[in-house]
């Protein structure tokens, strides 16, 4: 960097720092300036916005003899955009204006009125009732790359009155709406900047977690995204990983076209989870949950969750024929009512398509709740539940020697109470265990299983 160019710099970033403040207080400021031979003054008006250095306005001066001399005998002046980071930060005089994206820097802007010369906002309202920023139409766009302004040489000039005046242009962010499929209600908003942003990634299930990623799209409590729509009778549905906004600006004139694009949501009830691993079905289980089985999922040395064994799962689970395998049970906690792979699973409960296999369950010592229910896939098994293509292989069922079974408690291969849904029985072994399991004999009848103590 030559020194004339050092000099430009310089002085730039002081007066866009010091020049305004001083002004008020110390207008003779200028005069300063127009002594030291910075007499060539750029200002820069954020035009509504604020910028980095809380102030409204930035003025460049410049050495008019420092500047280069064209062919012609006229002077030459490169102009420094406000943000540019030879000012010395990344940041230096940056442009802001909450709502708002920066179009560029204009020579030129006439106010937008209405008939009776009332300034109107971007929406066309009375920017004085709206209280938003009032809109203007711009030209002369400032290339600040290629763009240079010519000066006589052998003109006065003086600092305090500019030169050029540069405005900045803004136009409001552009935005994506989320409507409801359904109702057609609006349910959010995305708001951003198109000199950054083109498109949004669309939802996706993620392998590592098992839940839908929503990415900027907005979540239902106790609903999943099913799909998105381009339109409000949903017949156009989003396709690929991205939805590219349909928006654009005029950067010539900082006009926008389009600047907002609606999006359709449909949702359907509950709350969905893709399980690839048994890690992620332990972490996301819950009683109302609704689960899709990606993968086989192995159980091997994790532990199987209480609230599976003693809650009631009112869910769905659809198993794709996949197989949770190596599940081991032990029911110790003596006050619960049932107990199982499941503690009950409700009449509105789903489990269709899946494989149990290498699933041991131990009934402790201890005495038991009356009527209590134990189970090997469920302590109770609602008969209006949805059961269906599920099979139990390589089962057991351990029932401790000292276990103090009372009268009314029911223990079943599948279920201690309700119905087995025709889950076949044979991959269930029913035996006794503990140092005195010869004290008692285990017997099945069909699904019903009884313990009566040794001859």
């Amino acid at each position: 960097m030559n020194k004339v160019m050092k000099t430009i710099i310089l002085t730039a970033m002081l007066i866009g720092t010091l020049l305004l403040l001083a002004a008020c207080a110390e207008p003779s400021q200028y005069d300063v300036y127009d002594e030291a031979g910075y007499s060539v003054s750029i200002k820069y008006d954020a035009n509504g916005g604020m910028f980095t250095t809380n102030v409204e306005t930035i003025v460049d001066t410049y050495c008019l003899a420092d500047l280069p001399t064209k062919a012609d005998g006229k002077k030459e002046l490169v102009l420094i955009a406000p943000d540019d980071t030879v000012r010395g930060s990344e940041n230096a005089f940056k442009a802001n204006n909450a709502g708002y994206f920066l179009a560029g820097w204009y020579t030129e802007r006439t106010p937008v009125l209405d008939e009776q010369g009332r300034h109107l906002d971007s929406q066309g309202n009375v920017a004085a009732e709206s209280g938003k920023l009032p809109a203007y139409t711009y030209d002369g766009k400032w290339d600040f790359e290629n763009g240079r302004l010519t000066l006589d040489a052998s003109k006065e000039y003086s600092a305090g009155t500019p030169e050029l005046t540069l405005y900045a242009a803004w136009i409001p962010e552009f935005k994506y709406e989320f409507y409801s499929l359904q109702t057609g209600e609006l349910i959010s908003e995305y708001l951003f900047d198109p000199n950054y942003v083109s498109e949004i990634l669309l939802p996706s299930w993620s392998e590592d977690t098992g839940k839908l990623s929503m990415e900027k799209f907005p979540s239902v409590t106790e609903m999943t995204l099913a799909g998105v729509y381009l339109n409000a009778e949903g017949t156009l549905a989003a396709e690929g990983t991205a939805v590219k906004h349909t928006g654009s600006y005029n950067a010539a004139n900082a006009t926008a076209q389009d600047p907002v694009m609606k999006l359709y949501l449909d949702f359907t009830e509950g709350e969905w989870f893709h399980i690839y691993t048994a890690k992620q079905f332990l972490d996301n289980f819950k009683p109302s949950g609704h689960y899709e089985i990606c993968a086989d999922l192995d159980f091997e040395g994790l532990s199987w969750k209480t609230a599976l064994m003693h809650g009631t799962f009112r869910g769905e689970i659809y198993g794709n024929g996949h197989t949770f395998s190596n599940i081991t049970i032990e029911q110790t906690d003596t006050k619960k009512q049932n107990s199982g792979m499941f503690g009950a699973i409700a009449a509105e409960a789903v489990l269709d398509d899946v494989v149990f296999h290498n699933v041991t369950m131990t009934i402790a010592s201890g005495t038991l709740q009356p009527d209590a229910s134990f189970g090997l896939l469920a302590g109770t098994l609602d008969a209006e539940a949805t059961v269906k293509n599920v099979v139990i292989s390589n089962a057991k069922l351990l029932i401790h020697a000292n276990a103090n079974l009372l009268d009314s408690t029911s223990i079943g291969r599948v279920c201690g109470s309700g119905s087995t849904h025709g889950i076949d029985l044979e991959g269930i072994v029913c035996e006794a265990t503990g140092e005195n399991a010869g004290d008692i004999v285990v017997q099945v009848d069909g699904n019903d299983v009884s313990v009566t103590m040794a001859p």
